[in-house]
């Protein structure tokens, strides 16, 4: 019995010893397995599809003997995989004091517009380098993004103006965007009457749904942000576009005034003066006129004479190439009566 029970005490310490080896080398194994992935990694710029948070729990004691004892367990959690996404919401609306000076809904020169320029971080990830720009077909100056110095709401948790998460300390991005988070850029833009000159520019489609120029001053804002993980940088980013009538209103008026109207006799001369005006607040283009009456066909041929002072109108020959709003300019055709108009006119 004293020779098997010594046996028996042998073989439980070779099982031991074997089982200790087997742990030990696993462990190498993994750690070396785990040096070599980091430096690939690391090497290569390579991020995981996903990341893990990983843990061992180690139990050691000793055996009858003396004998060191040790058993361990592993435990990983899987990290929620990265998303970064920004998205932006733009709004426009007239100053409050004088924006829509005639009140009329519609964009006219000088009227001066407010742009709202909403960014939230709609990620699961800390986004920097959060910025705005924006674009409009549009011929008066650019618009300037303010960046504000306050978040709007701080991952919905603080009150809005704290920072939190997010951190600002630029003039020209926000530095650090938490998730949830939402900050409020602000722009301005003055309307010219070269945006009405123009019926609002541009090119491809427009707000209308035809073919620019469309009538629409057309306004489209991009927000840009980045995802840096320590390892690489992954850009985002997210655009908005909105648009606002402009107030085109075309007009031409023509009056026709002759030097005599009553008593025409046989030889007279009737000169005709014409006056062009616009009374619009566009451009008109290519502007002729042409006057029929019952005398001789073809015998009235208005020619240009003059702008008015202070026009910035152009012409060629007798028509008008382009005539600014508020300009006009004066024609003249003459006509003799002949005794057939005194004998069959009457």
């Amino acid at each position: 019995m004293e020779n098997n029970s010594i046996e028996e005490t042998g073989r439980n310490l070779l099982r031991v010893s074997d089982a200790q080896i087997k742990r030990a080398s696993r462990t190498k194994f993994r750690r070396l397995t785990t040096s070599l992935l980091a430096l690939a990694l690391a090497a290569f710029q390579i991020v995981p599809a996903f990341a893990t948070i990983n843990n061992t729990v180690t139990a050691s004691g000793t055996a009858p003997g003396g004998i060191p004892v040790t058993g361990n367990a592993n435990a990983t959690v899987a990290v929620i995989v990265a998303a970064p996404a920004v998205s932006v919401v733009k709004t426009i609306a007239f100053a409050p004091a004088g924006g829509d000076a005639n009140g009329n809904g519609k964009a006219d020169p000088g009227d001066v517009l407010n742009y709202k320029f909403t960014v939230t971080n709609n990620g699961n990830v800390s986004l920097n380098d959060v910025k705005v720009t924006d674009a409009n077909d549009g011929v008066g100056a650019a618009v300037v993004v303010v960046v504000p110095t306050v978040v709007t709401t701080d991952n919905g948790s603080a009150a809005a103006g704290t920072l939190g998460d997010s951190v600002n300390a630029s003039t020209t991005k926000w530095d650090k965007l938490g998730p949830a988070d939402v900050i409020t850029f602000t722009g301005t833009y003055t309307v010219v009457a070269g945006d009405i000159a123009s019926a609002g520019g541009g090119s491809g489609i427009g707000a209308s749904g035809g073919a620019e120029p469309d009538g629409f001053l057309d306004d489209k804002a991009t927000a840009t942000a980045n995802y840096i993980n320590g390892v690489t940088t992954t850009p985002v980013t997210s655009s908005d576009k909105k648009s606002i009538k402009l107030n085109i209103a075309p007009g031409l008026q023509v009056t026709k005034v002759a030097s005599k109207t009553t008593n025409a006799a046989a030889g007279d001369v009737i000169t005709y003066t014409y006056t062009v005006k616009n009374t619009g607040n566009t451009p008109v283009t290519n502007i002729n006129l042409a006057d029929t009456h019952n005398g001789i066909a073809g015998a009235l041929v208005p020619a240009f004479v003059a702008f008015n002072v202070g026009n910035t109108s152009t012409h060629t020959g007798n028509t008008i190439n382009s005539l600014s709003p508020g300009d006009s300019a004066t024609y003249t055709a003459t006509y003799t009566v002949t005794q057939t108009d005194v004998d069959t006119r009457q």
